[in-house]
């Protein structure tokens, strides 16, 4: 989709380009029984979208519709990886999505990802794709931490 002229995308495509959030958001809502397609964010949320760029969110965003969609009273966002695997540890969460602003080699890099489960060398993420195909992938806890993630805890 890279070649697309990304003012010109339908709605569906801006949701495939710019929804990582978003699409997480969804498979986190599969994950908890609730049934939640780009349609019925469209529907509710669109007002938070900007222009040509369906789907794209910030954290206060993704809060927004987590809350919306029920799948959190509140969240919080932590940068320490002991603090995460505490959480994760004690199952004191509803979900916690991994936000990225570089990659491991240092280039900027804005995308979301939902944590499916850890061990201690490694997490395991839903990545959603530009391409529109999503991945479920280990990562160490290593080359987060060279991404610089934080992690946004739903409860």
């Amino acid at each position: 989709m890279a070649s697309l002229d990304h003012d010109n995308l339908t709605p569906e495509q801006q949701y495939t380009v710019f929804g990582c959030g978003c699409r997480c958001l969804i498979r986190l809502a599969a994950i908890h029984g609730k049934i939640v397609t780009w349609e019925d964010l469209e529907k509710r949320f669109s007002h938070l979208f900007p222009p040509k760029r369906f789907g794209l969110t910030n954290t206060a965003e993704q809060i927004e519709i987590a809350k919306g969609l029920g799948l959190c009273d509140s969240a919080n966002s932590f940068r320490d990886l002991r603090e995460i695997k505490l959480i994760i540890k004690e199952k004191t969460h509803r979900g916690i999505l991994v936000l990225t602003d570089r990659d491991k080699d240092n280039n900027p890099l804005f995308h979301c990802r939902l944590l499916l489960k850890c061990n201690e060398d490694n997490a395991f993420l839903y990545s959603p794709c530009q391409s529109g195909k999503d991945y479920d992938l280990p990562q160490s806890w290593v080359d987060l931490e060279k991404e610089m993630v934080h992690f946004l805890v739903f409860v």
